[in-house]
């Protein structure tokens, strides 16, 4: 009977190892929201590091998370670095800034593949329609791809969620 339970166990693994290799070896995910409020309003949420605090879904869901700012957080080159029980550890840095268009970052988790991120910025009637964006190489490990997959559709909640209160804050 062990031998039997072994066996079968062994066989689910050999099967998630087997379908690991067909999950996609990038994760992309990207959400957006039309914000009615100014470019310069808009863009300055997350062109200013500092500004994060007020929208991040992340800070909401690690409320003892210590967050470190660069000496200017603002634009290409700024960074900040959090530290928290439920977020672990990592880093975020400006890449490039183009004011009011668009805005590039570099992620770096502890113990994780870095990671890019992306916002556009475009008028649309009389709001600003942002697009945040994400990509990650889960590379060929099995356990990355299943990760990657597994986290996608939290990922978009988490992006529709900041979004959403960002909206809350340009608008007020």
């Amino acid at each position: 009977m062990l031998k039997k339970i072994l066996f079968g166990l062994l066989g689910i693994l050999l099967l998630l190892l087997i379908i690991s290799f067909f999950l996609p070896s990038k994760m992309t995910v990207s959400q957006s929201a039309t914000i009615n409020a100014s470019d310069s309003l808009v863009f300055a949420q997350v062109n200013d590091l500092r500004n994060w605090e007020k929208w991040s879904p992340w800070k909401a869901m690690d409320p003892e998370m210590k967050i470190t700012y660069s000496d200017n957080p603002v634009g290409a080159n700024g960074w900040y670095s959090w530290e928290g029980p439920q977020s672990g550890k990592g880093k975020l840095t400006i890449k490039s800034s183009t004011p009011n268009s668009n805005i590039k970052t570099g992620l770096a988790f502890e113990g994780m593949t870095p990671a890019s991120g992306s916002w556009d910025f475009k008028r649309e009637g009389d709001g600003v329609k942002v697009t945040w964006g994400f990509d990650s190489d889960m590379g060929m490990n099995p356990m990355n791809r299943w990760f990657g997959f597994l986290m996608k559709g939290t990922l978009e909640q988490q992006f529709q969620e900041g979004l959403t209160k960002m909206k809350t804050v340009c608008e007020q």
